[in-house]
C-alpha cells in the first residue's frame, strides 16, 4: 500500500505543478491575445491521464510495476 501511495503523490504533485505552469502559460497568452493555442495546454494533461490509468491497474492487480518517468522518485520510506 505504501508503494502505491507514493506512486499516487507523485502523479497529484506533478498533476498540481502542470495546473499551475499551465495557468500562468495560458493568462500570459491570453494578455498577448494568442488563444488559439489554447488546445495545446490541454494535451499536457494526456500524459498525466496514462500514468493515473496505469497506476490503477497495477494497484487493482496487486502489481508493484513503477510507473514510466517518475516510477523511481520516493518522497517517503
Amino acid at each position: 500500500a505504501k508503494y502505491h501511495a507514493n506512486q499516487g503523490l507523485v502523479v497529484f504533485l506533478l498533476w498540481f505543478v502542470t495546473i499551475i505552469v499551465v495557468s500562468l502559460l495560458d493568462g500570459i497568452l491570453n494578455m498577448v491575445h494568442l488563444y488559439s493555442l489554447d488546445w495545446i495546454f490541454g494535451l499536457l494533461f494526456l500524459p498525466l491521464m496514462g500514468l493515473v490509468i496505469m497506476g490503477i491497474i497495477n494497484a487493482a492487480a496487486g502489481k508493484c510495476v513503477p510507473l514510466p518517468v517518475i516510477g523511481g522518485i520516493k518522497l517517503y520510506k
